[in-house]
């Protein structure tokens, strides 16, 4: 979203030592001295992660039209194939500042190899999937889950509202190490209770979508 140098002189003024980046898989939400994400904050995606209901889950799939993100009426490209490389390159230049994940998308062909390819470069830590934006069941991730499990190396996820999807892969693959998305968005309130006893499976607390309020309830419930 953010020039390397703009992005580097902002973690030293906050105080963070590295920070892990993603190729982007769709084009950037974020606009200078906009608005957008205080809007998106307070829209509906925020009630949807706090309720579950079937009427939010319903709404939260209407976020994506298989070409674009749509939040607030407009429109932003969806990137059928991520620019891993511009992580890498991130990668090389500040070594000392950023990690990297392997960005995944599984209706492309050569998915799997590149995701083989790119784990065994310096840097990179995991994969992220996301069949929220790529529309597609969690069930397709199998050969990923498998390369992960064997690479000791952690598949981060943001969930679709596919019923019950994060189930899946903590049963087939007991081994690998999931980490969901956005405290587990949308299904936050099953998701902590289907985890808690569950070892290699984790939230993470990241974006727009949590409030204080809901960070800190995660890190009591989860521990």
């Amino acid at each position: 979203m953010l020039p390397l140098y703009t992005m580097v002189n902002c973690m030293w003024k906050k105080g963070v030592d590295k920070a892990a980046l993603l190729a982007p898989t769709q084009a950037t939400m974020y606009e200078e001295g906009s608005e957008i994400l205080k809007r998106l904050e307070r829209s509906v995606c925020r009630r949807m992660l706090y309720c579950g209901s079937p009427l939010m889950l319903k709404t939260y799939s209407t976020f994506v039209d298989g070409e674009n993100y749509i939040i607030n009426g407009k429109r932003y490209p969806i990137f059928t194939d991520p620019d891993n490389a511009s992580v890498e390159r991130a990668i090389e230049k500040y070594p000392d500042k950023f990690y990297g994940w392997v960005t995944f998308n599984p209706r492309r062909g050569n998915a799997v190899e590149t995701a083989e390819r790119y784990l065994s470069k310096p840097g990179f830590i995991g994969v992220k999937s996301h069949p929220f934006c790529y529309q597609h069941s969690i069930t397709e991730l199998d050969e990923i889950a498998a390369l992960c499990e064997s690479e000791n190396k952690p598949l981060l996820i943001h969930l679709s509202a596919e019923p019950k999807c994060y189930k899946y892969l903590p049963e087939k693959f007991p081994n690998l190490k999931v980490i969901y998305t956005h405290a587990g968005v949308p299904f936050w309130k099953s998701l902590w209770k289907y985890i808690s006893d569950k070892p290699n499976v984790y939230v993470d607390l990241s974006s727009e979508y949590l409030s204080a309020y809901y960070v800190k309830k995660a890190v009591h419930y989860l521990g």
